[in-house]
């Protein structure tokens, strides 16, 4: 049988999404890096949205774009100066409007790959009374979210991650991750983590019933794993699992590996308690020391469609 070809997950367009702040000048810093490292064309994007004022209506629409231009001007100049955008393909744009709206417009003027954001991780009452734009965006982009979270410390941002999360309950949602976790994982030096989190059982289980849950989960970890790096072309990656709270378990594991990606599958919408919904990546992308990259599940999914794309191949092997 012919192995499966290795193909990497194309990264041509990048959108940033910019509002000037500090966290959304770190996204950037991720955002030029990956775009350096496959040739990308980087978009970085402001929006202006609408706002109350006792000017009529098309002046202080007016008059809130020129002020932002002037800004967006001054941003590029800081950029520029400080080596940021060296040696990429990049366009700034300053766009009117609704944020959903002007960026729904945008992904689809453009083939968008990868939509990089920072957020503040509002939390409680604030999230309640403001919403989370950062939510809104993951929730309905087509494509994956890299968000870099309050929590990442004020330092160089490495050229690449070094120590790769991959909390996967294989389910579809899970499998629609697994290419992006592999392929980042194939780099030098890195190490790729599987994690499987394994919900509490009854209380009659006893310690040897939790050790047996626990040893089943990495035996079959370790036996997707193999699979997934032969298919993938990628090494073995390690295997753990542990038992508890989702998200607190997903971040006491970001902290013990001292992780610097997460890469979470998520489904658009399921109420199954074996999946990892947006609620919970919203948490973890709150509360962890790294950025958080999540991948949406679509159907066909990524794993059906190199399964559809690959029959020939396999079949051709077999003649």
């Amino acid at each position: 049988m012919v192995p499966y070809a290795k193909t990497d997950i194309p990264v041509q367009n990048i959108l940033v999404l910019t509002d000037f702040s500090a966290c959304s000048q770190k996204a950037l810093l991720y955002a030029a890096n990956i775009a350096r490292r496959h040739n990308s064309k980087l978009t970085l994007l402001h929006m202006v949205a609408p706002q109350f004022s006792l000017l009529p209506q098309p002046a202080r629409r007016k008059e809130a774009l020129r002020a932002a231009l002037g800004e967006m001007k001054q941003f590029q100049a800081g950029l520029v100066s400080r080596g940021v955008l060296r040696d990429i393909h990049y366009q700034l744009l300053v766009r009117p409007g609704k944020n959903w709206n002007v960026i729904s417009r945008i992904l689809k003027l453009q083939s968008t790959d990868l939509v990089v954001m920072g957020t503040r991780g509002r939390t409680g009452l604030k999230k309640l009374i403001l919403g989370s734009f950062a939510e809104a965006v993951f929730r309905k982009a087509p494509c994956p979210v890299l968000t870099v979270g309050p929590g990442i410390p004020d330092q160089e941002v490495s050229q690449s991650p070094r120590h790769i999360l991959f909390p996967t309950d294989e389910s579809h949602a899970s499998k629609a991750a697994e290419s992006y976790a592999f392929q980042l994982g194939r780099g030098p030096g890195v190490q790729l983590t599987q994690l499987r989190v394994v919900h509490g059982g009854s209380l009659t289980d006893g310690k040897s019933g939790v050790n047996q849950r626990l040893r089943h989960a990495r035996e079959r970890l370790h036996a997707t794993g193999l699979y997934a790096a032969w298919r993938e072309g990628g090494t073995t990656p390690n295997v753990v699992a542990e038992m508890g709270p989702k998200v607190k378990t997903i971040l006491r594991v970001v902290d013990r590996t001292d992780a610097d990606l997460v890469i979470l599958g998520i489904a658009k919408a399921s109420n199954a308690p074996e999946i990892f919904g947006w609620t919970d990546a919203y948490q973890v992308v709150c509360s962890a020391h790294c950025p958080v990259l999540t991948v949406p599940h679509t159907f066909p999914d990524p794993y059906f469609k190199r399964l559809f794309q690959e029959e020939p191949l396999r079949m051709a092997g077999n003649l």
